[in-house]
């Protein structure tokens, strides 16, 4: 018998001794790649929460040393450019934290709310 047979049979085909299969070896839709985003049952496209769009855009969208704004070697964010959480590449970046809070207005709410010595003494760090 050939070598691919032996195997299918759960036959090592040097020593003819049973080997243990793979329970998903030889079953469809276990490959790789074949159950992925629109061919996935589960897939969910647009209506998808912005967890998964974030996970599925971090996948896809390399992530820089530094941020994109102000070009700082910091932790950085994957940021929305334009509000509406699109499966789309070119409308998401990445940012630091400082940046990302500053182009989403939260800087202001934090200005106002806790003063501006506050502010300066956190955007320093």
């Amino acid at each position: 018998m050939d070598r691919d047979k032996l195997l299918k049979l759960g036959v090592c085909p040097t020593c003819k001794r049973k080997i243990k299969l793979a329970w998903n070896k030889g079953l469809k839709g276990f490959g790789k790649g074949e159950k992925l985003a629109e061919k996935n049952g589960m897939w969910k496209g647009d209506k998808a929460k912005l967890g998964a769009i974030h996970d599925w855009i971090k996948r896809r969208l390399e992530k820089p040393n530094r941020c994109e704004n102000c070009r700082k070697i910091k932790k950085l964010d994957l940021t929305n450019k334009s509000g509406n959480y699109l499966r789309n590449l070119t409308d998401w970046k990445w940012l630091c934290r400082r940046c990302h809070m500053l182009s989403d207005g939260r800087m202001k709410n934090l200005k106002n709310n806790h003063g501006i010595e506050f502010i300066k003494k956190w955007s320093d760090q």
